[in-house]
């Protein structure tokens, strides 16, 4: 029997959550309810990738997307989602939730090759 390091063990449990987060996304037909759950998908996968953000979330949201090739305007799209979380305003929701579902996917892509690799 193999043990996991506690490394091995936080980095599962992040895929895990980023795979989770992504899969009721696709199952989701609301968009706010979509656009959330695709927004914490991104949050578990920055988490993966570069780690705790516990200062500077934005610069490091902003990184995660920009390394992805993310086309669309960041700003805007971190506006949204912080009416959506913070003041529960849902205006403009469907202009972004393709950019956001193009941005996920492509993480979701890197993922799987990051899985096939290891």
């Amino acid at each position: 029997e193999m043990v996991k390091t506690a490394k091995e063990v936080e980095l599962s449990e992040k895929v895990k959550r980023v795979i989770e987060w992504y899969n009721r996304a696709l199952l989701e037909s609301d968009p706010v309810d979509r656009f959330i759950y695709l927004w914490t998908m991104m949050e578990a996968w920055r988490a993966y990738k570069y780690g705790e953000a516990r200062r500077k979330h934005k610069k490091l949201m902003g990184r995660t997307f920009n390394d992805l090739g993310f086309k669309g305007d960041f700003e805007k799209i971190y506006e949204l989602r912080n009416n959506i979380f913070h003041e529960g305003m849902v205006k403009e929701v469907e202009k972004y939730l393709s950019l956001l579902t193009d941005i996920a996917g492509k993480a979701i892509e890197e993922l799987k090759g990051l899985l096939t690799v290891n």
